[in-house]
């Protein structure tokens, strides 16, 4: 159970080295239909770090004709340390070139990525977590869902568009989580749900009009304190690489 004497919670900032990456696929994968898997390695993994569950590094996807890579950020799904090995997933949608690129990888061949320039590592040191989110927002999640303790609670609110994608890694706490298919159906879901006992930390990322309403709705009606908050807009419908990760 969590030692919950002397609390302190915070966000703390953890800057690295920032440094461009050509790492080779060692495995690709679909986990499910919408989704892609990329397990990389290589020697410029030695340095590698990534404290945070949300981290953030940039991927470089060459586009034909241009003379600059398309640059988007992701978050690490999961790095092993005695492994060098780095994985990273890819929700697949139209239009989605990174997605596509990924995709289209073979086991040796390259791929190219920038950072994490640092963390934020939000404290563990609470009872309960509000992850809310949709398929960009996944793997941060997923990952997060591992890093539980036993005793602590997540309350998962994910949106997705198609059921198959529906998954959830197992956990040392204790999980609830609701699948819904749209915007509107995710931010009635947040209305609706009480908060869980005790003293908890609400993390979202997702589509940027959903993640403006759901802070309003996280401070104004549930009154969750700012400082017990990290909400980031992954993405912005209609705008093409899009984000503001706070």
């Amino acid at each position: 159970m969590l030692n919950r004497s002397n609390r302190v919670r915070k966000i703390e900032r953890v800057r690295y080295e920032l440094m461009r990456r050509t790492l080779t696929v060692l495995a690709n994968e679909c986990p499910t239909p919408g989704f892609v898997r990329l397990t990389l390695g290589g020697a410029d993994l030695a340095s590698f770090q990534s404290r945070g569950f949300d981290d953030h590094i940039k991927v470089f996807v060459p586009v034909a004709g241009e003379d600059e890579p398309l640059k988007r950020d992701y978050t690490p799904r999961s790095f092993d340390t005695s492994r060098c090995e780095l994985v990273l997933e890819f929700a697949l949608h139209e239009g989605g070139l990174v997605g596509e690129y990924a995709k289209s990888l073979k086991v040796g061949d390259s791929f190219s990525i920038g950072g994490p320039k640092g963390s934020m590592v939000i404290s563990n040191d609470y009872d309960w977590f509000w992850l809310v989110g949709d398929s960009s927002s996944l793997p941060a999640i997923h990952r997060k869902v591992e890093e539980l303790e036993p005793g602590q609670r997540a309350v998962i609110l994910v949106q997705l568009d198609d059921a198959a994608d529906e998954r959830m890694p197992a956990s040392r706490g204790d999980v609830d989580v609701h699948w819904v298919r749209s915007r509107e159906q995710l931010l009635q879901l947040a209305r609706e749900l009480p908060l869980p006992a005790g003293e908890g930390f609400v993390w979202a990322g997702g589509e940027g009009v959903a993640m403006t309403e759901l802070r309003r709705i996280v401070a104004d009606e549930k009154g969750v304190d700012p400082v017990d908050t990290r909400i980031s807009a992954y993405w912005k419908q209609g705008h093409r690489g899009y984000s503001d990760k706070g």
